[in-house]
């Protein structure tokens, strides 16, 4: 999931599993692989990057619970 921003300022979570198309047109246009699509005020290249890093996180094998600052994570349980 990435965060995108609607052009009022709300953000919403995209799922970027489902993102089939980005294009300028001059607004950037995601367009996912059901037909769906949003207008977003990132450019191309941000929800790219975005889609990208979202992809590498999950091809790393590092999950969701292993980030910094979850339960998993030895650092985020206080020291007794």
């Amino acid at each position: 999931m990435i965060w995108v921003s609607r052009f009022d300022g709300t953000g919403f979570v995209l799922n970027a599993e489902l993102v089939a198309v980005v294009e300028g047109t001059p607004d950037t246009v995601v367009t996912l692989t059901n037909g769906d699509k949003f207008i977003v005020r990132e450019s191309v290249e941000q929800v790219v990057d975005r889609v990208m890093d979202y992809h590498r996180l999950i091809h790393s094998g590092i999950g969701l619970t292993d980030r910094p600052g979850t339960e998993s994570d030895p650092r985020a349980s206080s020291a007794t």
